[in-house]
């Protein structure tokens, strides 16, 4: 019963999903994987509820898989405490399982901040110097800091030297610390050791690039995109020509392997992006609707054409473009947004808000959309008070604690309902997260102004400049510098 529950997932069958989970529930009530399944359905609705209830009734309290959903379920409630405790114990359980690792890496760094938490959680990447997963999480989780990543790179070396993704990962970063020499000869290595690919051919072009300049690296680009015209690295590069007759060709080359290829579908995204530097905004369109004509199940080709449309400024063609790929694609929240978008751009606020309030049911936390739904709802209608719990929920969610731009929206939000100190702590919060973002200093500002507590405007700075300084953001956080520098 659960692999039908998860092939009408992946069709994205949710009524029929949501009856066959409860038909199994009916005749098993005490199973504890299907309980598992309501929980973790439950909990991505947000009906913290429920999913405590069913979690409540699984038998074996102390699973790796139980404690796993009941850290994120004490995690959406706000629990980190409690979260902690049982990540750990999944952890205990389940030492070499990675969904774990990541989960109580995430909490970690909630409750400690990044630096602390890398401090406690990097013990159990230590236990198991060879495992290529934990290894790997490490690396992603380390500051960028030359030698600290150099290491690490070092230390997966010894243990697997053969990995073709490590290979053009050191590649990359001797290129990024000024190596060039060592970076080239470390590419093509990596070309010769795992074969030809398309990210191997695209990590050449990068070193190349960087030592020599567009055009030595341009046969390399070439050779990526001949693989993989979708490698969206390549593609950009590419197309990052400022000689006119070498963009012209990128875009014609560009179009050739979008014709040869079969396509997933981001490429025609890049193309419409990329292409009207070079050709007539003309062309672009025919080469879109050919495209959309030989891939029709690709949502990607109706939202390049509708986006084009909008370049040409035929509003009316864009959002009949857009209507028809809503209702092939109702499940998409990206066609949704979309359309929201574009209705937005019509003038037509209140057609906008409810598309894109599909996108916002289809996918909770997702940032592009719950960003226009705000500005939507708080610019266009002052419905401040209906904003806050998309943002609250947002929030909570295992991506939405770490967004700082969602951060400084609620933060915002409060300053128009007035609530100036829950204002503050959320704009804190948000310039700890992201220093750059100029529009949250003019937030702090303004609660600082308003209240005439000018010390408090410089106590955040300084909190900024120290959290900065330990948690070495300066160099991964651009504009940060200047945008403390404005706000001091």
């Amino acid at each position: 019963m659960l692999t039908l529950v998860e092939e009408l997932d992946t069709l994205k069958q949710d009524d029929q999903s949501e009856a066959a989970l409860e038909e199994a529930r009916r005749r098993r009530p005490d199973d504890n994987a299907l309980l598992l399944a309501l929980a973790e359905r439950a909990l991505f609705d947000h009906r913290l509820d429920v999913a405590q209830q069913h979690l409540a009734a699984c038998k074996q309290a102390r699973a790796p898989a139980v404690l796993r959903l009941r850290a994120l379920l004490h995690e959406a409630q706000g629990r980190l405490p409690e979260a902690l405790v049982d990540a750990e114990q999944a952890v205990s359980l389940q030492p070499l399982h990675l969904p774990h690792h990541r989960l109580l890496l995430r909490l970690l760094r909630r409750q400690f901040g990044d630096r602390e938490a890398l401090t406690r959680w990097r013990v159990h990447a230590d236990a198991h110097p060879a495992h290529v997963g934990l290894q790997r999480l490490l690396y992603d989780a380390l500051p960028d800091e030359p030698q600290q990543v150099w290491a690490q790179l070092e230390h997966l070396h010894r243990w697997h030297p053969d990995l073709p993704w490590l290979q053009r990962e050191r590649a990359v970063q001797a290129s990024r610390q000024g190596r060039h020499d060592e970076a080239v000869a470390m590419a093509q290595q990596a070309l010769s050791a795992g074969g030809a690919s398309a990210a191997a051919y695209d990590v050449i072009a990068f070193c190349v690039q960087r030592r020599d300049g567009y055009a030595a690296a341009r046969p390399h680009m070439l050779a990526s995109l001949r693989l993989d015209v979708e490698q969206e690295s390549a593609f950009h590069r590419l197309a990052s020509a400022s000689n006119p007759d070498a963009l012209r060709e990128a875009v014609d080359f560009l179009a050739q392997e979008l014709r040869r290829q079969p396509l997933i579908g981001d490429g025609i995204l890049l193309f419409q992006a990329e292409a009207g530097r070079a050709w007539p905004a003309q062309d672009v369109l025919s080469l879109l609707h050919e495209l959309a004509a030989r891939w029709p199940r690709l949502w990607q080709a109706p939202v390049a054409l509708a986006r084009q449309w909008l370049q040409l400024q035929q509003p009316h063609q864009a959002l009949a473009t857009l209507a028809d790929a809503a209702e092939s694609f109702p499940l998409l929240p990206r066609v949704h947004h979309e359309r929201a978008e574009a209705l937005r751009l019509a003038g037509r606020v209140d057609d906008a808000l409810e598309a894109n309030a599909r996108a916002v049911a289809l996918s909770p936390a997702w940032s592009r959309a719950l960003r226009l739904q705000v500005d939507l709802l708080c610019k266009h209608q002052l419905r401040w008070n209906d904003a806050e719990p998309l943002l609250q929920r947002a929030l909570q969610t295992r991506d939405g604690w770490a967004d700082a731009d969602l951060a400084g929206l609620l933060a915002w939000v409060h300053e128009h309902q007035k609530r100036h100190a829950d204002a503050l702590a959320l704009a804190r919060r948000s310039l700890r997260l992201d220093p750059s973002q100029g529009w949250v200093w003019g937030v702090v500002r303004r609660l600082c102004d308003d209240a005439e507590t000018p010390h408090v405007f410089d106590e955040v700075v300084d909190e900024v400049v120290a959290t900065c300084v330990r948690a070495g953001q300066p160099g991964r956080q651009p504009g940060s510098a200047g945008a403390l520098a404005s706000a001091a």
